[in-house]
Order: C-alpha cells, then structure tokens, then sequence
C-alpha cells in the first residue's frame, strides 16, 4: 500500500504534463495558421509605404536645412549674390518675416543671338513664425518665344514642419488654364506609384538645388563681411603711417 501511495502522485503529474503538452501544440498549430502579418505588424507595410516615409524623412531634413535662411533676415543689406540671383524680403528691416529667392536663366536661339529662346526661372520663398519655419513655396516657371503656352507650377507647402507631408499642394497652369490638387491625390499603391516619383524625381531635387543656392548665398555673406573688416583694418593701418 505504501508503494501505491507513491506512484499516484506521479501518474497525476504525467498526466498533468500530457494535458499541457497537447495545449501547447493545439496552440502553436493555430498561430501557424494565423497570417504573417498579424503576428509581425510592421511588415505590413508596404515597400511603397516605407519608400514614402524614406522620402518624407528627406523632405524635413531639407526644410530644416533651408531654415538657416532665417539669418538672412538680420541682415540689412545682401552685398553679394551668385549670378543669376535675385533676394527679396517680405517686410522691411528689421522686422522681415520673410524672403523670396530667385534663380533664372535665359537661353539665346542658337540661329539668332538677339533673340531668347526659352527663359526659365526658379524661385523659393520661405516664411517664419519667430525662429520657426512656417511655410514653404517652390514656383517654377518657363516661357518659350513664340505661340508656345507659359507653362507655370507652384508648390506650396503651409506646415513644412509638421509630420504630414501629403498636404503640399500642387498648381499647374499651361496658358491660361490651371490645375490644383494635393499631392495626397496622387496615387500610391499597386504599381502606380506617382506621388513617390514625384517626391523623389521633382520635389526633392528642386530642395537640394534650393539649399545649395541658400548655402552659397549664406557664404558669400560671410566672405563679404570679412573683407569689409579687412579693409576697415587696413584703413586703420594706414593711419598710423603718420
């Protein structure tokens, strides 16, 4: 009797263990059943999605970099600008919120120098609230000699320091007649993958070219201020050779 005592607990516990261990496996058959893409959300996201988020991440580190065009503001006079550059200001010293800068170029008809053939030109104007960057907006605008219609793109962007970035804004005119929609409009799924390529293809490369434009504007001023303080130095040279 004292060995059967002894043997009952162990059978309880086998059985015990058997009854677990079927749970278990009834438990991981199931969840091999269930899709990838409930036990792994992120990978539920697109490539396009993930391209787009790449793409947006882009787009706000160079609005952060065409930020630093704010130190502009602050100085009274532009002394010196690259070729081809036109600097505006909304607002008037010191109390500017604003700046447009413009970059063109004219191209001459190959058979007839005193003739244009084709102008472009290319501007940004950056607005802040205080130190923050509260709007952006990119026109592009191209104008051919002849019966050819302008044809003229805006692209405005009224929280370039917000998350979303699907709620720049497009304008298209040909001539007389416009377009205007949102980029969110632009479809983005399946093997259309339109507001992506035009982020990447269009919207992007229009920012580097601003940036680099602000940048070397940015240099030129410093280049410009240090050779004002050596000739103020060498003004004050001079007059001790007395």
């Amino acid at each position: 009797m004292r060995i059967g005592r002894n043997f009952l607990p162990i059978r309880a516990n086998l059985s015990s263990i058997q009854s677990l261990y079927f749970k278990i496996t009834a438990i991981a058959f199931f969840i091999s059943l269930l899709p990838l893409n409930s036990i792994h959300p992120q990978s539920a996201i697109s490539a396009a999605d993930r391209e787009e988020l790449r793409l947006d991440e882009t787009i706000r580190n160079l609005y952060s970099g065409l930020a630093r065009s704010r130190s502009l503001l602050s100085i009274q006079n532009i002394k010196t600008l690259p070729a081809n550059t036109i600097v505006t200001f909304k607002g008037k010293y010191p109390n500017r919120t604003g700046m447009k800068i413009v970059k063109y170029n004219v191209v001459q008809d190959p058979m007839d120098r005193l003739n244009i053939k084709t102008s472009e030109e290319k501007s940004i104007y950056l607005e802040f609230n205080g130190s923050v960057l509260s709007k952006v907006e990119y026109n592009v605008q191209i104008e051919e000699t002849g019966s050819t219609p302008r044809n003229y793109t805006r692209i405005v962007d009224e929280t370039p320091m917000d998350s979303n970035m699907n709620d720049i804004e497009i304008h298209a005119f040909e001539g007389a007649s416009g377009d205007l929609y949102p980029i969110s409009a632009l479809p983005n799924d399946g093997i259309n993958h339109q507001r992506n390529s035009f982020k990447k293809n269009f919207y992007i490369k229009l920012l580097q070219d601003s940036l680099m434009q602000v940048n070397l504007i940015l240099e030129l001023q410093k280049k410009s201020q240090n050779n004002y303080h050596d000739k103020k130095l060498n003004q004050l040279k001079n007059s001790l050779g007395y």
